[in-house]
């Protein structure tokens, strides 16, 4: 799956990715949600692969209601301008803790930046993957703690979304 990660390397001013390495991408884009780079793969250059779930891993985070892991493959973490920016989760088993999911504003919006899968089901995985399969029950035992991130950051959104009337 790249459908999160993949749009939060899109949504940030300047990609990074895997630099020196020959998935490298080094380029501006043009959504700009987040003023700055999205780096990655968070987990090391070199370890993400278009064809295989070889650098995927149980990624735990941490946020306001404590720690989950939840599934990771190549997404970033992110470096720039936090003035607009909310961290709603960082790696913690990353040197310094870097941003992990985090929200920008935007107008009277907000954009959530995901580096990982939270969209993921840790059942829906291919279990005899042979680099899936030793993630699977750390996923497992924490996918209700991941749901519960997921549903709060979504829910906060949504509710802070319809606190501003609409005005026709």
């Amino acid at each position: 799956s790249s459908d999160l990660c993949a749009g939060a390397y899109y949504a940030c001013s300047f990609v990074d990715f895997d630099r020196g390495q020959p998935l490298e991408v080094l380029e501006p884009r043009e959504l700009n949600f987040f003023r700055g780079i999205a780096l990655g793969p968070a987990y090391g250059l070199g370890t993400f692969q278009y064809t295989t779930h070889q650098g995927a891993r149980a990624a735990t985070l941490s946020w306001a209601k404590g720690l989950f892991s939840t599934y990771y493959n190549g997404g970033p973490t992110f470096i720039g301008d936090f003035s607009n920016v909310s961290i709603l989760a960082s790696y913690v088993d990353l040197p310094g803790k870097p941003p992990a999911v985090i929200a920008c504003k935007i107008g009277r919006g907000r954009a959530i930046l995901s580096g990982v899968h939270l969209e993921a089901i840790p059942t829906l995985l291919d279990g005899q993957d042979p680099y899936l399969r030793p993630l699977l029950p750390k996923l497992l035992a924490s996918s209700v703690k991941c749901n519960r991130f997921l549903r709060e950051i979504l829910l906060a959104e949504e509710a802070k979304r319809f606190s501003h009337p609409i005005k026709i």
